[in-house]
This record gives structure tokens, sequence and C-alpha cells, in this order.
């Protein structure tokens, strides 16, 4: 089991490349830091969505549905047989 060093009062941790495949861990992500019953535990950040975001998804599938709203790959199709 790969082991992890306190350097200069911060901690860096190399995640091995098959560990980091199995839970998808890519470049640039957050990862959570806890402690539970003495052990360091490292989670996946979950993204919170922002203020307002769910109710303006909820928003907009209530238009697609009464037809008010078009999905944009069928508009872009459309406009692609009108130019033939």
């Amino acid at each position: 089991m790969p082991k992890l060093r306190v350097r200069g009062g911060k901690l860096t941790v190399t995640i091995p490349e098959n560990i980091r495949e199995e839970v998808a861990a890519h470049d640039g992500e957050e990862i959570e830091v806890s402690a539970e019953a003495g052990r360091i535990v490292l989670t996946m950040a979950v993204e919170e969505p922002l203020q307002g975001e769910l109710e303006a998804l909820d928003e907009a599938e209530e238009e697609f549905s009464l037809g008010k709203t078009r999905r944009l790959d069928d508009i872009l199709h459309a406009e692609h047989r009108g130019k033939k």
C-alpha cells in the first residue's frame, strides 16, 4: 500500500493510477478530505448546483413538454434540411 509523507507542513498525496481509474478521478477534480476513526478519508467531491440552477432546469423541462421550446438538435437538423 502506498504511503504518504508530510513535508513542510503540507501533505502531498499521489494516488496510484489504478485507484484513480477505479474512482474515475481526473486532473483538476476536487477531492474532499475528512477524518473518520483515526483514518484520513479521501472522497470525490460532488459538484453542487448553482443557486436557481435546478429551478431553471425544471422550468425548461416544463416549457419543452408544453411545446414552447424545441431541442437544439431538432432546430439544427431542420436548418440543415432546409439548406439542401
